[in-house]
């Protein structure tokens, strides 16, 4: 608070919603502008026309990157129904052989949680699914060995209403719900208050673009995971409780300055423009300017220039 507060130019904050909403209310005593990156709920959208071997390492990838502690990790895998099936047996088989231990040691795949209170989320969340009649085909609980574990976990049979499907998760667990149709799916992937990133598996440019633009994101990468934060020309950032305002690209470094206009004349003429006192002529002076300018014709504009020249001559 006390940094916030201490006249800084610019606040750049990612974190939570609610230390967000802790920056940005601090900020107000100054009028301090803020840009804030918070939590997202990244829908990975898998359609019945996407290469599936493709789909599947990048949902792996999503989920499963740094044990899911990442802003833009795929925290909902939405697979059409027609596909379900055969997406869900080779996620499961990959999740299976995942390797889980400490990350210096090497040779594994998922390593431990920031903190035991992210492993008690984790917990809470997955429990309170299960409780309300989703399945774990993988894992489902935290790890017995020391330290801040939990296992790859797979879970089945979620639902839109539950905590899980709402809440950032931060962790290794992959919650996949079937849909039935393009509709369905952004109904679905919209229907939470985060707006971060999203993914859209598709052999089919059109529907591809037809669906990122639907999806009410900062951000979209079809048939891949997160290369959207990758190329850092783009801009990153997200819509409502995800946070506003941009990083990267030109959006990104714009929003670090100030930004002032500055309007010079380019020929010396230093034409004086009287105003006051308003005189008889000013109104056709100004009403010419103005249809000159704003004419829907050419052939109307030609008259208003013709109008403003001899205004000029009075």
């Amino acid at each position: 608070a006390a940094l916030v507060r201490s006249g800084v130019d610019k606040i750049i904050f990612t974190g939570s919603v609610p230390n967000g909403r802790r920056i940005l209310e601090g900020s107000v005593e100054n009028i301090t502008p803020v840009i804030l990156e918070l939590g997202g709920k990244d829908p990975f959208i898998v359609c019945e026309d996407a290469h599936m071997e493709q789909a599947v390492h990048a949902a792996l990838t999503g989920v499963f990157i740094a044990a899911g502690q990442n802003c833009m990790a795929a925290e909902r895998v939405l697979v059409h129904a027609k596909v379900y099936d055969e997406f869900v047996g080779h996620i499961v088989s990959e999740v299976r052989a995942l390797r889980m231990g400490d990350a210096p040691a090497g040779g594994v795949d998922v390593g431990a949680l920031v903190s035991q209170q992210q492993v008690e989320i984790v917990e809470r969340l997955v429990n309170d699914a299960l409780a309300s009649g989703a399945r774990a085909l993988v894992g489902g609980k935290r790890s017995d060995r020391p330290g801040q574990f939990f296992e790859p976990t797979v879970l089945v049979d979620v639902t839109p209403d539950m905590a899980i499907m709402n809440e950032e998760v931060f962790g290794p667990v992959m919650c996949i719900h079937r849909y039935e149709s393009d509709d369905d799916a952004i109904a679905i992937a919209n229907g939470t208050r985060f707006g971060l990133g999203s993914t859209v598996m598709s052999r089919s440019h059109t529907r591809a673009r037809r669906l990122a633009e639907r999806l009410r994101v900062g951000s979209c990468t079809v048939n891949d995971f997160g290369f959207t934060y990758m190329a850092q020309d783009l801009p990153f950032g997200g819509v409502d409780a995800s946070g506003f305002g941009r990083l990267n690209g030109r959006e990104g470094l714009r929003g670090c300055t100030n930004q002032k206009a500055i309007l010079e004349d380019r020929l010396p003429l230093h034409m004086p423009a009287k105003l006051y006192p308003v005189k008889p002529e000013v109104y056709p002076l100004v009403r010419g300017t103005l249809r000159a300018l704003y004419q829907p014709t050419l052939r109307g504009r030609a008259r208003a220039v013709v109008e403003l020249a001899k205004s000029l001559r009075r």
